[in-house]
């Protein structure tokens, strides 16, 4: 799992964008904070090869960004 602080930010201030041909995840915020002011952020995080692709999902609850990692399970 992958955490991260944005104080201040909310759902609707990030855009999160999975690229799987690179193994990655685009995470992108934006928050007005005034007049003339704006904080702007940009991250990739990993991806792991045994991750479940469909099943990723990121939280964002008071400020701290959780982007658990969902792995494959495999059986015999």
């Amino acid at each position: 799992m992958h955490i991260y602080k944005y104080i201040g930010f909310k759902k609707e201030d990030l855009k999160v964008k999975l690229q799987a041909e690179e193994s990655e995840l685009d995470v992108n915020g934006e928050h007005h904070q005034g007049e003339n002011r704006w904080i702007r952020f940009a991250i990739k995080v990993p991806v792991q090869l045994d991750s479940k692709i469909g099943d990723f999902s990121t939280k964002l609850n008071n400020g701290v960004l959780r982007i658990p990692s969902p792995k494959i399970v495999f059986s015999l």
